[in-house]
């Protein structure tokens, strides 16, 4: 694990890359008030976090979705937006390890 703030490795932990994927679906109904716009939504969708240990040779990736709601109010060109959105996956990780590419005759 990494600290984001400092950029240095935490004791005990081992820096990685995570990746997340995915793709959503948003579902607004505009509401009028005044000469501004009240939008609220709700939103969900599907995808995929991969994690690869930096300096190891394996990666996992794990099937993720999520859902949430939020509120949008524009009066003109400019907006505010709150969202609450939460993820979640899958119980099984599909574990990928790189070939070996020592020679033959030669100890991993």
């Amino acid at each position: 694990m990494q600290d984001s703030i400092s950029n240095a490795a935490l004791a005990g932990r081992s820096k990685f890359n995570k990746f997340t994927y995915d793709a959503d679906l948003v579902l607004r109904y505009p509401l009028q008030a005044g000469s501004a716009t009240l939008y609220p939504y709700v939103l969900g969708g599907v995808g995929a976090i991969s994690v690869h240990q930096l300096g190891a040779d394996s990666t996992w990736s794990k099937f993720a979705g999520n859902f949430g709601a939020g509120l949008e109010y524009r009066f003109g060109r400019v907006g505010l937006r709150a969202e609450g959105a939460t993820s979640s996956t899958s119980s099984t990780a599909t574990a990928s390890t790189r070939p070996n590419t020592t020679s033959p005759g030669k100890a991993a």
